[in-house]
């Protein structure tokens, strides 16, 4: 008998394969996009750029600032963004502590914001990586709107309905599609990034994608409430690559824009390019 309810312990205990599945897929399209953004950016790197002709490099810009103002990049954006919120309302209803998980994402958020701001000053506004109310600021306002809605009796069709009013506000608005301004930040720019009117630096995110993790919140409660997989038999080695990223998110969101800078920056000097 111990060791039946021991089993069964452990498989409630089980991370749900397709979730991390879906929130790597997710992360590695983020990546994809923020990596063509770099090279559509590769100029502003080096003081020299434009003295230097190298084929390779300006293919993969040409390639990059064409997807960057693409439709295709639009579509992929809203798919990816969306999905990861969605990812993040189903994983809340799994959490033991939505407060710790909330306020640790909402650190996180404003010391990358921060430290953006500080490479922009220390570099004479040179380097302009500036975020505000990045990613994980909706996230984490999202996280804790979900948790502070769950001591109210109220019927997990309220995340539905919630969850469909503010997207429906968004889309009315037009929120997903803010108008992008390159100024110094001020504080009466808020309710406008807030509302998605405006959107800041090279990360923001409106208030509005906290509708999408109410309606996460809702397929958890729904058809995740047992806290199993709902496609057992269709694990397996095929997707361990993606499990490993949707395991990692916070980390590769954190420091995969480093690497990369890295990255290019050695690239560019090998090639003869120059930072001074």
């Amino acid at each position: 008998m111990k060791i039946e309810e021991n089993k069964s312990f452990d498989r409630t205990k089980k991370r749900i394969w397709e979730i991390d599945f879906l929130r790597g897929l997710a992360i590695f399209l983020m990546i994809f996009d923020h990596l063509a953004y770099d090279f559509a950016t590769f100029n502003s790197f080096f003081i020299n750029s434009y003295q230097i002709s190298n084929p390779v490099i300006n293919s993969l810009i040409t390639f990059s600032l064409q997807f960057e103002t693409s439709a295709l990049r639009n579509i992929l954006h809203l798919i990816f963004a969306g999905l990861f919120f969605v990812l993040c309302g189903i994983s809340s209803t799994f959490s033991r502590n939505n407060w710790k998980r909330a306020f640790e994402i909402l650190l996180f958020c404003f010391l990358l914001d921060f430290a953006t701001f500080l490479i922009y000053y220390l570099s004479d506004k040179n380097i302009d990586v500036r975020m505000i109310f990045n990613v994980l600021f909706a996230l984490s306002i999202g996280i804790l709107l979900v948790q502070l809605l769950s001591y109210f009796s109220f019927h997990r069709k309220a995340y539905l309905f919630l969850g469909i009013l503010i997207l429906y506000f968004g889309i009315a608005q037009n929120s997903f599609s803010p108008t992008w301004v390159n100024e110094e930040f001020t504080l009466s720019m808020i309710p406008d990034i807030f509302l998605g009117k405006i959107g800041y630096g090279s990360d923001c995110f409106s208030l509005i994608y906290v509708g999408y993790v109410f309606l996460g919140a809702y397929i958890g409660e729904t058809f995740y409430n047992k806290k199993v997989s709902l496609l057992p038999s269709l694990d397996g080695k095929w997707n361990r690559f993606f499990l490993w990223i949707g395991k990692h998110t916070l980390i590769i969101y954190l420091f995969h824009q480093v690497i990369f800078a890295i990255v290019i920056v050695i690239l560019g000097i090998c090639l003869g390019y120059r930072l001074f």
